[in-house]
């Protein structure tokens, strides 16, 4: 059984990660015109 000290850490844990996947999401997004092999090179 997980201690509520545990439980913690996996909330926020997992918030953490959630947030870096939304950032790096928006980042690809806007950019996506000049960093992904669209740019006019």
């Amino acid at each position: 059984m997980a201690s509520a000290a545990w439980k913690q850490f996996e909330k926020e844990e997992h918030e953490f990660f959630k947030t870096v996947e939304d950032s790096i999401s928006a980042l690809i997004t806007a950019n996506k015109d000049t960093w992904w092999g669209r740019s006019s090179c």
